[in-house]
């Protein structure tokens, strides 16, 4: 069975990164859109052939039956709208910052504790390959112990090829191509 997915912001960032990324996945299925601005909704909605679609987030919350939400609007937004979806039960994929300040984020962790909700940052680095083979590699113990991994990111690597370099416990440099 997919998960039913509720978007709520449409605007560039979803269309340029996490779109395309969607569209290609089978474990979900979005349901349910919102955004403010109508264009943006619109777009979205064609594309993901989305029917459920809300200007007004308590419409959103109010009506739709989606089990998760993903949340991709202006980072003053964060804390508000993800305190409402946890309230209402539904899990959440957060984009970054989770809040703007350090009290909206002990707010949101008191909220987080009173529900049975998963809340996720949405960090794409935790699921990058690159980052899972470097776990491999460093956790079959072929590089001794770790004491230190300094990693770069290249979003215009055409090859798909990536390199770390890792310090051992001595000291040495070790570069790692993955």
């Amino acid at each position: 069975m997919k998960l039913k997915l509720g978007i709520v912001g449409c605007g560039g960032l979803f269309c340029n990164r996490v779109l395309p990324v969607l569209q290609e996945m089978s474990e979900y299925q979005v349901i349910a859109l919102a955004d403010v601005n109508p264009d943006a909704l619109s777009f979205v909605s064609n594309k993901l052939k989305v029917k459920e679609k809300y200007i007004k987030f308590e419409d959103f919350i109010k009506n739709s039956s989606c089990e998760a939400v993903y949340l991709s609007v202006p980072n003053h937004l964060h804390f508000p709208l993800a305190s409402a979806i946890l309230k209402s039960g539904r899990h959440i994929i957060c984009e970054k910052p989770v809040t703007i300040s350090s009290h909206e984020a002990y707010e949101l962790k008191n909220v987080i504790d009173k529900t049975n909700s998963v809340f996720m940052v949405a960090y794409m680095s935790y699921f990058n390959r690159y980052n899972e083979k470097a776990i491999e590699i460093i956790n079959s113990g072929k590089l001794g112990k770790v004491k230190y991994i300094n990693s770069v990111r290249n979003s215009f690597c055409q090859t798909g090829e990536g390199e770390i370099t890792v310090v051992d416990k001595s000291g040495r440099k070790k570069d790692v191509h993955i």
